[in-house]
């Protein structure tokens, strides 16, 4: 089964490569690319590297006044230079993941001396905690024995109070009891000594 080619094919070569086009050929893919370019213009796509015809463009592929191997030579040029691109790429993309990494290692360290620092106030903070409660504990208790002490107080004054009424009141009445005696001769008798 023989396939139909878009180009023309001269009778004195039935089979023939694709790398090698007669000016024919050049000129029908011209206008086919022309006809294409005209629509894509009235549409904004046509770009100035497209607008020139391929035969005459530096460095396409059918067009060269060299054939093949400068075509080819320009192909591995921009391979190579893609190449380069991309291995700049890397480098730079490598020194900054190694950037990162050291970044991250001295993080990492700040990160372990927090947590230690964190851990040491967290544990003052315990002791802490507990003094003041064991402040406050004895301040209540404190508090407690003043009240205590406070209400002995008002008590002993009370009893002092009580005692020099009581006091007074036999003072008055050994007096009153020695006037009435100082009356009488016969009623005194003397002091019981033993």
């Amino acid at each position: 089964m023989e396939v139909a080619s878009p180009f023309a094919v001269s009778a004195s070569s039935n089979k023939r490569s694709l790398l090698s086009r007669s000016p024919e050929d050049d000129m029908m893919l011209d206008s086919v690319r022309s006809g294409k370019r005209q629509r894509c213009s009235t549409s904004g796509f046509a770009s100035p590297s497209t607008a020139t015809p391929s035969h005459l463009r530096k460095g396409s592929f059918f067009g060269n006044s060299n054939g093949f191997g400068e075509t080819q030579n320009n192909w591995y040029q921009k391979q190579q230079n893609i190449i380069a691109d991309m291995k700049r790429v890397i480098e730079q993309q490598t020194s900054e993941i190694e950037k990162l990494k050291n970044e991250n290692v001295q993080y990492q360290k700040t990160l372990l001396q927090t947590n230690a620092s964190h851990e040491k106030v967290v544990g003052e903070n315990k002791i802490l905690k507990k003094a003041v409660t064991i402040q406050q504990e004895r301040q209540n208790m404190a508090a407690k024995e003043v009240d205590n002490l406070r209400r002995e107080n008002e008590n002993a004054n009370e009893r002092i109070r009580r005692l020099e009424q009581m006091n007074s009141q036999l003072r008055f009445l050994v007096e009153s009891s020695n006037m009435n005696r100082g009356f009488g001769f016969m009623d005194t008798r003397p002091p019981d000594v033993y």
